[in-house]
């Protein structure tokens, strides 16, 4: 009898008690190979199994017994063996003299096949193994040697009872990377499972990397003990982690590139936050799936990736924190979305001086949020980390989406878990919040206690807007002075001396004025309404902001004037805001302060701020010690008198206005209408033309419709242009897309004549503050337009002549303005003008006494927000 051939080859599958699946690794000269050897001269029970269709056939005795004892034996165990025909054989472990049939044989788990074996010592070892009663031969019941097999019919209530419970169990199948099916021990419970936290590549769809991440499941785990914990259930399917002492197959799969973080499921995985620095490590690695991987973030610099900072005001989706160097940033929370609430009702009109900030105070969820974060940051230190940086859409700016963490508490996280945000996936993993996994693990807690805390009240109650509204303002007034101080929370700072406040008892927002200072007006961006300010005064505001903005405050109400602004005091801690505001040089106390209980403090504040030269005091000088100022060159001794009888054609803003000679009224005439002859109706610029500033041009007044006059361009904008008329003085804005055919090149005989509009200011005079600036540009240019004027220039600034001016009676009409309060007097030292000043100042003084218009609340009306009164009538 020839010799037997042994091979070598590892143990890849055991597939009954006498089956084996063995795996023979590739050399230079031959192939991997698989051989799938069935045990000769043996049989073994046979195993049952679940159909598809979920029905359960059953073990034979001792099938499962044999099976496991072949797996823990030989399971990626290197073997040899020989084989007796292409399926038939013997497998020899841990050495070629011992057979693990006769092994098998011997302990009763496998029934010698026929009466004369080719291995004559398997009977042999059979007789002695019934001689012991072993295995199949022993006295035990058959029952207790039949598995139970069986399926979950209900998963959800399979999780409840084993949640996050270590279950031993046996890998029978790698459908791929991240799919297994498993035997539940020991209950015998037969079921799929998919691996939390990971996703790997399709293998029915074929994709990329997909065979390569089962095998590597495979190789390690396959027929392998494990403890399985169940985390999740969806669609009746179980997700759980898998633990093996050699690790964690999901955390390497991702280290190789074999896998993916699922967002759905991580969350709920043991150790997401070593899955995801897995996966972070496999990208920038670039293996497998990640071969072609790019980052798609923005880069942050180390230097401004983390920081500490103050937080000085609350907006609706950011954060305004001054940092240690005293600038400001503007920040987002990462990966996270504040609730809504209700929508406010858009049909309904907003309440005069309705504002954005008024958004926080119409719901209570809005209020909720706010009322949060207020507590918990306005004026405390946080730590801020950006996380990644949103692109700005649509011309808006860029945003640094951060983690922000306050005394030890992710902010975004306990916004999450008291339900007062929602997490926000991104299509760009690389934009989240590193504590993404965390968050969603909130929200879930946070909707499973919704219903608990379905019958929890907000703070808020419905807040009654008094803005603007004297009347109701008056009466709500009576009820404040009852009691010394009102509690209120600031909501909006718009200067050094105006507020709008919510008064949290009587559940009302008004505006409040500053009393007994006057303080600089801040610069105005509002659109119309831009301004450029007073010195100090955005300083003023920043202070003032630093200091109150969202922050609890204690009010002391005196007066309202006729816009509904509540006039007072303020104090933070206990201290007097206008006392701060005058001490640190950016207000002056008000005449109205001296019959104030705090008239003493105000003016031992000032005393201070003037001594230490603050702000408005830098470059104040004692009037004892005072030099007359020298007089400018080109400013003449003796006032030379020449009136000149002009039409005023257009009033500015600036108090200035544009005016015709009388005797060129007639010949503009003329001038215009022979261009328009010239022009006709069917001139326009062609498609091509792009116009540049400062070019003159044809346009129509009115546009589209109306007469050709003279133009410039001042100002482009996209399709947007501002055109200034030279020979009328007014402005407008056309659309180069839309109004094309309301311009026209002007012929070069029409271009080269001057303007005919002259530019002129007014001498000696101011506008009053600019709650009453409408009112007192309106009274001017009433005044100037209604018949021809005459005008002497007196001097010159910045190359604008500044005229007085006398009415078809002889009568000053600034000097009119200026006694019914609509205008204020400029202060002038020059010595030719002294008669005019003092007649100025003689008019001035009768409005003060009878408190007209602008003084009819003293100077307590600088601010230009639209809130506190400007423009209204």
């Amino acid at each position: 009898m020839p010799a037997p051939v042994f091979k070598n080859g590892i143990v890849k599958e055991v597939r009954s008690g006498s089956s084996v699946v063995i795996y023979r690794p590739g050399t230079k000269d031959s192939p991997e190979l698989i051989v799938n050897l069935v045990f000769e001269d043996v049989n073994a029970p046979r195993l049952g199994k679940i159909s598809n269709d979920g029905e359960v056939v059953k073990d034979e005795p001792y099938a499962w017994d044999a099976r496991e004892y072949l797996r823990k034996l030989l399971i990626r165990k290197p073997v040899s063996f020989t084989m007796k025909d292409d399926s038939h054989g013997t497998i020899y472990y841990p050495d070629k003299e011992k057979s693990v049939t006769e092994l098998m044989v011997a302990e009763g788990l496998l029934e010698v096949r026929g009466p004369k074996p080719q291995n004559e010592k398997l009977l042999q070892l059979q007789e002695e193994a019934k001689a012991a009663k072993k295995g199949k031969w022993s006295n035990d019941s058959v029952v207790k040697h039949i598995r139970p097999l069986k399926i979950i019919d209900n998963p959800e209530k399979f999780l409840k009872d084993n949640k996050n419970k270590p279950i031993k169990a046996v890998i029978e199948h790698v459908q791929s990377g991240s799919v297994i099916k498993v035997t539940l021990l020991p209950e015998f419970y037969s079921t799929i499972v998919y691996i939390s936290g990971i996703k790997c590549p399709n293998m029915r769809q074929g994709e990329k990397w997909a065979n390569e991440a089962k095998q590597f499941v495979e190789f390690r785990l396959f027929q392998k003990d494990i403890e399985i914990f169940f985390e999740y259930t969806y669609n009746n399917l179980l997700y759980g982690s898998i633990k093996h002492p050699a690790g964690n197959i999901a955390e390497e799969l991702l280290k190789e590139g074999l896998a993916s973080c699922d967002d759905m499921t991580i969350i709920h995985a043991h150790s997401g936050v070593r899955l995801r620095a897995a996966e972070k490590l496999a990208k920038q690695n670039k293996l497998r799936k990640w071969e072609n991987w790019e980052s798609s973030a923005p880069q942050i610099n180390e230097q401004d990736k983390e920081f500490t900072a103050i937080v000085n005001e609350i907006s609706w989706d950011c954060l305004m924190v001054k940092l240690k160097d005293g600038s400001y940033r503007k920040v987002h929370f990462s990966s996270i979305r504040f609730k809504r609430g209700t929508e406010p009702d858009n049909k309904t009109p907003a309440a005069p001086g309705a504002r954005r900030q008024d958004f926080f105070l119409d719901d209570h969820t809005r209020y909720d949020i706010f009322d949060y974060l207020r507590r918990k940051l306005i004026g405390k230190e946080v730590q801020c980390t950006v996380d990644y940086i949103q692109p700005g859409l649509e011309g808006r700016p860029e945003r640094q989406c951060c983690t922000i963490i306050a005394g030890g508490v992710n902010i975004a996280k306990a916004l999450v878990s008291k339900g007062l945000a929602s997490v926000v996936y991104s299509k760009d993993d690389e934009s989240r919040s590193p504590f993404f996994d965390e968050l969603k693990r909130a929200e879930m807690k946070a909707t499973k206690d919704k219903e608990k805390d379905k019958d929890s009240k907000s703070g808020l109650r419905p807040a009654r807007n008094y803005c603007g509204n004297a009347q109701k303002t008056k009466s709500l007034l009576t009820s404040l002075q009852r009691t010394n101080t009102v509690e209120g929370v600031v909501m909006f700072v718009s200067s050094g001396a105006r507020f709008r406040v919510y008064l949290t008892k009587e559940s009302a927002t008004v505006n409040f004025v500053l009393a007994g200072v006057s303080c600089p007006r801040a610069r105005s961006t509002a659109p119309g309404n831009e301004s450029p300010g007073e010195p100090f005064g955005d300083e003023a505001l920043q202070f003032v902001k630093d200091k109150i903005m969202q922050r609890e405050v204690e009010l002391e109400a005196e007066n309202v004037d006729k816009f509904g602004n509540i006039i007072g005091w303020v104090f933070i801690n206990k201290e007097n805001l206008a006392e701060s505001l005058v001490e640190e040089g950016f207000a002056d106390v008000h005449d109205s302060a001296f019959k104030s209980q705090y008239f003493h403090r105000l003016d031992a504040a000032k005393k201070i701020a003037m001594d230490k030269k603050l702000r408005r005091w830098e470059n104040y000088v004692e009037k004892d010690h005072e030099e007359t100022p020298k007089e400018e060159p080109t400013v003449q001794v003796e006032r030379k008198v020449d009136y000149q009888t002009v039409c005023v054609v257009e009033t500015t803003p600036e108090l200035q206005f544009y005016a015709l000679k009388a005797d060129q009224e007639a010949v503009l005439e003329a001038f215009n209408k022979k261009m328009n002859q010239d022009l006709g109706n069917s001139a326009s610029v062609p498609e091509s033309y792009k116009p540049k500033k400062g070019e003159y041009v044809a346009a129509r007044f009115p546009l589209r419709k109306g007469d050709w006059y003279r133009a410039k361009f001042e100002k482009i904008s996209g399709n947007n242009a501002q055109i200034f008329y030279i020979d009328y003085g007014n402005r407008t804005t056309v659309n180069l897309q839309t109004e094309r055919s309301s311009l026209a090149p002007l012929p070069s005989a029409y271009s080269k004549e001057d303007p005919y509009a002259t530019l002129y200011g007014v001498a000696l005079t101011n506008l009053p503050p600019a709650d009453y600036v409408e009112d007192a540009l309106s009274a001017f240019n009433q005044a100037l337009t209604q018949s021809p004027i005459q005008i002497n220039i007196e001097y010159y600034d910045n190359g604008v002549p500044f005229v007085t001016i006398k009415d078809a009676k002889g009568e000053d009409p600034i000097k009119a303005l200026i006694s019914e309060g609509f205008l204020r007097v400029k202060k002038n030292r020059s010595k030719k003008l002294e008669p005019i000043i003092k007649e100025y100042f003689e008019a001035q003084d009768k409005a003060k006494k009878a408190h007209k218009e602008s003084w009819e609340y003293g100077d307590n009306t600088e601010d230009d927000a639209e809130e506190f009164g400007m423009g209204k009538k």
